[in-house]
């Protein structure tokens, strides 16, 4: 994967993560990403891409992602992670069934921590930071080179 840190130096009371998936049937190749955000700034932004997949499969490893990125924190203030999927969510928050891609729930279920805030936000509908996500997981789709989901 791909990480961009920017740094700043400012002072915080909360982290919003915006995590996203994508995918282009016609190259039958997706990507993910999430941006970190502060003080209404994206101070980091991590994305890449994989072929064979699918779309669902790019929004729950987005997720996963964010969350593994997270635990390499000791992060004291309120975090929220926003995702305009509503498959991640609501199998997170409400227990939806995981009728398929078991292999990446068993990846993510145990990264979840029920002190983070997870929250929906429609997709493409303005909101900035899940925008600047969807873009950053549709240049993951277009990477070259990428590895295969299933490997």
């Amino acid at each position: 994967s791909i990480g961009v840190r920017i740094t700043r130096s400012i002072k915080i009371n909360m982290i919003e993560i915006y995590c996203d998936g994508s995918y282009a049937s016609s190259r039958n190749q997706g990507g993910w990403a999430f941006v970190v955000v502060q003080n209404n700034e994206v101070i980091y932004k991590e994305y890449d891409g994989l072929i064979n997949t699918t779309n669902q499969r790019m929004e729950i490893m987005a997720m996963i992602k964010t969350l593994s990125w997270l635990k390499n924190y000791s992060i004291s203030i309120p975090i929220k992670i926003y995702t305009d999927s509503m498959y991640v969510i609501g199998t997170i928050t409400k227990n939806y069934n995981k009728n398929a891609n078991n292999d990446l729930w068993d990846i993510l279920i145990p990264l979840v921590n029920k002190d983070i805030e997870y929250l929906h936000v429609k997709g493409h509908n303005g909101d900035k930071f899940n925008e600047e996500c969807d873009k950053w997981a549709v240049f993951g789709s277009n990477l070259l080179n990428c590895k295969n989901d299933k490997e």
